[in-house]
């Protein structure tokens, strides 16, 4: 298989050698993400960050504050879940989730720790 038509200066790639050219920048570009992911889960960052949120909690809040993560750690997947009332609280008991923004629940959860945020109004029509 020819990769260089060199009939004349400079050689050029043949179809063949531009599509393996294709594919060693791909290579290489998945190796540059490969080593900024590792320094970034050695400096401390999660590798995945999952969220389950209440679904009264604002969403424009939370898209905001998503472009702002996906900003900050454009290599952190980042899984939002939306739950309503204690089902909120399954995702971070059973650990498909490490945060939860939700309201207070009577019953604590030794396992959970929690840190209030603020108040949210709710109107009714």
């Amino acid at each position: 298989m020819r990769l260089f038509r060199a009939h004349r200066a400079p050689a050029l790639l043949t179809a063949q050698g531009a599509l393996l050219l294709a594919d060693a920048r791909h290579i290489l570009a998945g190796l540059d993400t490969l080593k900024a992911r590792a320094r970034l889960m050695t400096a401390g960052v999660e590798p995945e960050l999952a969220v389950v949120i209440d679904v009264f909690f604002p969403t424009d809040v939370v898209s905001t504050q998503a472009r702002a993560f996906a900003a900050t750690f454009p290599l952190t997947p980042l899984k939002i879940f939306v739950e309503a009332l204690g089902a909120a609280y399954e995702p971070l008991l059973d650990g498909r989730c490490q945060l939860g923004i939700l309201p207070p629940l009577p019953q604590a959860f030794p396992s959970l720790a929690s840190e209030r945020l603020g108040e949210l109004p709710l109107l009714a029509a």
